[in-house]
């Protein structure tokens, strides 16, 4: 055995040629049931209208026995491709993979960033962006329109700390 014994299938709803699977829709793919070993969805459950329809296909194409691993982002910033819909913790996704009729062997949150500084702080991103600006010709600081910053933000802002780092969720459950 070893890698060349691993057929790799892949589906999304956006054509490409190196797909296997172009799915109509989201909560439907083109895929005969219970015929993989392993279904993996990285990075994907966040841009699902309705994962608790989405994750049952998961499911559905997983064969009795068979792995559905999903890794989610739970810090990272919001962003369209082209929805932006969830940020689900391990108790969202154990009750979503109970819904499907999946057992969860493990749901843990995790990052595999290197603390680099005690003040690391997940899904802190808000915290480096542009709170203040200078005027021009003096270090007299302002602040935008109606915004009000507490000391704090200030502080965080000058010191450029706590420093962003992503935190996902891993999930992985078997159907019975």
């Amino acid at each position: 055995m070893g890698l060349s014994s691993i057929d790799w299938q892949t589906l999304d709803i956006v054509p490409r040629d190196n797909l296997t699977y172009v799915a109509a829709s989201e909560n439907s793919f083109p895929v005969p049931d219970n015929i993989f070993d392993v279904v993996l969805a990285g990075q994907v459950i966040e841009h699902v209208r309705k994962p608790w329809i989405w994750i049952k296909e998961l499911a559905r194409v997983a064969k009795k026995g068979g792995y559905v691993i999903i890794i989610n982002p739970v810090s990272w910033p919001y962003h369209r491709a082209p929805i932006d819909c969830w940020r689900i913790y391990p108790d969202g996704m154990r009750a979503l993979y109970e819904e499907a009729g999946l057992q969860v062997e493990l749901s843990e949150m995790a990052t595999l960033e290197l603390a680099r500084s005690r003040n690391m702080l997940p899904g802190h991103g808000a915290v480096n962006r542009s709170i203040t600006k200078l005027q021009p010709g003096t270090k007299k600081r302002y602040f935008e329109e109606e915004e009000v910053m507490s000391f704090k933000s200030l502080m965080i802002k000058i010191v450029g700390w706590p420093v962003t780092w992503s935190v996902d969720v891993a999930t992985i459950g078997t159907k019975i």
